[in-house]
């Protein structure tokens, strides 16, 4: 008596995009309003009266079927959506994981860079140092040097200054 309705279509999508919003269902044609019948109502009845209560419990039926089905379809294409978020999550957190090891990767570099550079420094204050050291006793030695022969020219200096020679 009642058409049943055409089955939803299935779930099929591209992986990469998330399934299309869900429809809702088509209307139902209106059906009579029956109450639950007890068993002395239903002996009541005639035969065309007990198969139009069939028929009508056959269409309830399948109604609340095909609700129960376009509600799976619901909760199916929300986990697809949920699935695609985490399969995008997932991606981000690879990527986020091999920046954090490359950005750790070049943390380390910079620090053992760092140290290298405090220990070349160091050692060239120290080669400084000793430098300094070198170059005043060789500043100082030059200073002697120069000391003693200022005190041999002392002697020497009046025959020098006056213009006479030594031999004459």
């Amino acid at each position: 008596m009642f058409p049943a309705p055409p089955l939803p279509p299935p779930l099929v999508g591209h992986p990469s995009r998330p399934p299309a919003p869900l429809l809702p269902p088509p209307p139902l044609p209106p059906l009579p309003s029956y109450a639950p019948a007890s068993k002395a109502d239903l002996a009541g009845y005639s035969k065309e009266e007990m198969v139009c209560r069939l028929l009508w419990e056959e269409a309830e039926k399948l109604a609340a079927l095909v609700q129960h089905g376009w509600l799976i379809q619901g909760v199916n294409q929300q986990l697809q959506a949920h699935l695609h978020e985490i399969r995008e999550l997932k991606a981000v957190n690879g990527w986020l994981q091999v920046e954090n090891h490359e950005l750790h990767n070049l943390c380390c570099f910079l620090d053992e860079d760092q140290l290298k550079a405090k220990h070349l420094a160091h050692h060239w204050q120290i080669f400084g140092h000793h430098t300094v050291k070198v170059l005043c006793y060789k500043v100082a030695g030059c200073l002697s040097k120069l000391a003693s022969l200022e005190r041999l020219l002392t002697p020497l200096s009046p025959l020098h200054h006056s213009g006479a020679t030594v031999n004459g």
